[in-house]
């Protein structure tokens, strides 16, 4: 219940007509770090592993750090909660031109294709699974992404045997204060 009001508070926040703190620049490989650290614990619980594969370099972005970070907690929730006991969650953070690239993949069911559109529209939920959940995560995910320019695409962790989700999250790069 807890978890739900939070959702419904963070879509109301990002309603188009609320007022919005100007973007700032953040470390996404910082931010991803305090992440895997925070949701550490829910993974052991469920026996899995937790990886982050990162650049040394730090990685620039503009946003909202409470709304990057509300997409980073929706994403890497999602991922831990549809992957069964003893599986694996990986978290990747690297530089593509133009862009940084957040990458999450498990070893989930994944989201068939023909779901991939609805499973970003607000209550929509997959069928066949038993996770308890709201079907606002990826709502979320998705305006968050709109409102810093950052676009999201969804695909099978292991695309040959169609299993698992891979979600990259493709922000643009942040200016150098000198620019």
């Amino acid at each position: 219940t807890i978890r739900l009001a939070n959702q419904l508070l963070s879509l109301s926040r990002l309603e188009p007509g609320n007022s919005h703190l100007p973007g700032e620049r953040l470390e996404l490989v910082a931010m991803v770090r305090e992440l895997a650290l925070e949701m550490a614990p829910l993974a052991r619980a469920r026996q899995q592993d937790l990886a982050l594969e990162a650049e040394a370099a730090p990685a620039w972005i503009v946003g909202q750090a409470l709304y990057v970070h509300e997409l980073l907690v929706n994403l890497t929730d999602n991922a831990i909660r549809y992957t069964p006991e003893g599986g694996r969650v990986d978290l990747s953070v690297y530089p593509e031109e133009g862009g940084v690239i957040l990458k999450i993949q498990d070893t989930g069911p994944g989201i068939k294709i023909n779901e991939r559109e609805r499973v970003f529209d607000p209550f929509y939920r997959t069928l066949g699974n038993d996770q308890v959940g709201s079907g606002l995560g990826l709502s979320i995910v998705r305006v968050i992404s709109e409102r810093i320019g950052a676009q999201v695409r969804l695909g099978f962790s292991d695309e040959v045997e169609g299993k698992g989700l891979c979600v990259c999250v493709i922000f643009p790069i942040a200016k150098t204060q000198e620019s």
